[in-house]
């Protein structure tokens, strides 16, 4: 699994164009993941509250890097939401 703080940042940098997408209590609930050196929790967390649509809003370089931070078994969940070019490359 990639470093805590990689992931962190990595939440930090996806966090404006996700968390319009999440209710209240999500926010909530990412936030304290993070506050709670589990970051891991949160961009997880992201990923399945997007749709193939959201993810197009996020720049590619982010939605990519965020990507490649999830584990094997994440990503296949949520290949999908990566555009279409940048999937070449897994």
């Amino acid at each position: 699994m990639a470093d805590d703080q990689l992931i962190a940042q990595s939440v930090a940098e996806m966090k404006p164009y996700v968390f319009p997408l999440l209710d209240q209590q999500d926010r909530i609930s990412c936030d304290g993941a993070v506050l709670a050196g589990e970051p891991y929790e949160a961009l997880a967390w992201f990923f399945s509250s997007i749709t193939a649509q959201d993810a197009r809003k996020i720049p590619d370089d982010t939605l990519f890097s965020a990507f490649n931070l999830l584990d094997d078994e994440d990503k296949e969940l949520y290949l999908h939401l990566l555009p279409q070019r940048q999937t070449a490359a897994i």
